[in-house]
């Protein structure tokens, strides 16, 4: 009986924190986006998926020593009533998770979790130290 009222409270508050993918708060990750740093910005860029309605695919950048750059290639595409994110780093690392949109994603456990509170975004994975990435909006040019 304990387990069945655990994992009922457990999908009820995954519930209050996931947007379903038809939800307009989705939309507000979409454009450009900079973390500011004193040593190499990170850059990050979402964009609508013609082939993939409801989806993004983002990608992530940062000018690193000796003029290297680092990259992150992010697709976030609905899932049945949910979203999935998927990052592919070079080398063939792949991650999926569930995402989530809103602060109260955070309290989660393995989920991708989206922020947008006007001009600022963020996004990290539940349970990390700190989100992946911060910043605010920017031109796109």
């Amino acid at each position: 009986m304990r387990i069945a009222v655990a994992a009922l409270l457990v999908i009820a508050l995954a519930s209050c924190a996931t947007r379903a993918p038809s939800s307009p708060a989705w939309a507000k990750i979409e454009g450009c986006w900079s973390e500011g740093s004193d040593h190499w910005p990170a850059y990050m860029t979402w964009r609508r998926d013609p082939a993939h309605p409801g989806g993004y695919p983002g990608d992530w950048r940062r000018e690193a020593a000796q003029g290297d750059e680092d990259q992150v290639s992010f697709t976030l595409t609905p899932a049945g009533d949910q979203m999935q994110l998927c990052q592919r780093a070079p080398g063939g690392f792949e991650r999926c998770d569930v995402a989530v949109f809103g602060r109260a994603g955070w309290r989660l456990d393995d989920v991708a979790v989206f922020d947008v509170q006007g001009d600022y975004h963020e996004f990290g994975y539940a349970g990390s130290p700190a989100p992946f990435f911060w910043g605010e909006r920017r031109s796109c040019n």
